[in-house]
């Protein structure tokens, strides 16, 4: 009956009623929490960024002083290194009257630019199919850009939730950021690898079609986990800048107190201890004598 009609019209009004009610309190709610955690995420991104700065700025600080400590150890052991060998001269030519041969000056250096060219010899066996020399900044802004227009998927569902209160550039630059860390980038190195991939001309410098940008990304993520396995086998190998930096520098001073150690060879240890116990007899002689 059209009484019925109007009771039912009326309940499923004040249901209406109610879920808007209740949609609005929710949406609400859910727009305040959203403005907290966006405020809360740019709070700890600033927190992050400038820990990392510190980090960085006191990592430099104390190579730089461990370097100083190790280059003015260093000479000071050259140097008495060097009057050792004056001293086992003066022993060979003028106490034993044998040829005294020195040895080569190349003993009392560090090899740093042999590591060098070593190290930049397997940066470019590394590197993607063009050499990290082609690269310039201009080259890496448009790569990123790339990336953020064509990897948008590589971003979460939640971060982009975030992402979308703030201003576009700001929202680009975390996009990159958290595209970069799927990615597994951590360093400048992995940047320019990565860029190798989206170059489509060597000699021109020209970026890859935009619809080619998943290849490129597939092959660079490919090519990355056969390395990271390869260097899973080799626990010795630094898969980090500052690691390669510390096991280089780790390499070269037990080099260095292997040179040093060598200087005088064990032979010639024993041939300094019997001419002191006979110069010592000699002495003792000329005493009893006076």
């Amino acid at each position: 009956t059209i009484q019925q009609q109007k009771r039912k019209i009326a309940r499923l009004q004040d249901v209406l009623s109610n879920l808007k009610n209740r949609y609005a309190k929710e949406d609400r709610r859910f727009k305040a929490e959203n403005t907290e955690l966006t405020d809360e995420f740019k709070r700890l991104t600033e927190q992050f960024k400038e820990l990392q700065g510190k980090f960085h700025h006191f990592e430099l600080a104390d190579t730089r002083r461990y370097r100083d400590v190790w280059n003015m150890n260093e000479q000071e052991i050259t140097e008495l290194m060097r009057r050792v060998l004056q001293a086992d001269k003066v022993i060979h030519e003028q106490q034993l009257g044998l040829n005294w041969y020195p040895p080569s000056e190349q003993i009392f250096s560090d090899g740093s630019e042999n590591a060098q060219d070593q190290a930049g010899a397997a940066q470019d066996e590394e590197g993607g199919p063009f050499s990290t020399t082609q690269m310039d900044n201009d080259q890496v802004k448009r790569m990123l850009e790339l990336l953020c227009n064509e990897a948008n998927f590589l971003v979460e569902a939640k971060v982009q939730k975030l992402l979308d209160p703030l201003p576009v550039d700001e929202q680009n630059l975390l996009k990159i950021d958290s595209i970069l860390k799927v990615l597994g980038i951590e360093n400048a190195a992995d940047v320019e690898k990565l860029l190798s991939y989206f170059l489509a001309d060597a000699d021109n410098h020209e970026l890859i079609h935009p619809n080619d940008a998943i290849k490129a990304i597939k092959a660079f993520v490919e090519d990355h986990q056969r390395r990271d396995g390869q260097a899973k086998g080799k626990p010795r190998a630094a898969t980090h800048a500052p690691e390669e930096q510390g096991a280089g520098t780790s390499k070269e001073e037990v080099e260095f107190w292997n040179r040093m150690s060598g200087i005088i060879s064990d032979k010639t240890l024993r041939v300094w201890n019997a001419l002191e116990k006979a110069l010592q007899k000699y002495n003792e002689l000329l005493r009893s004598r006076a």
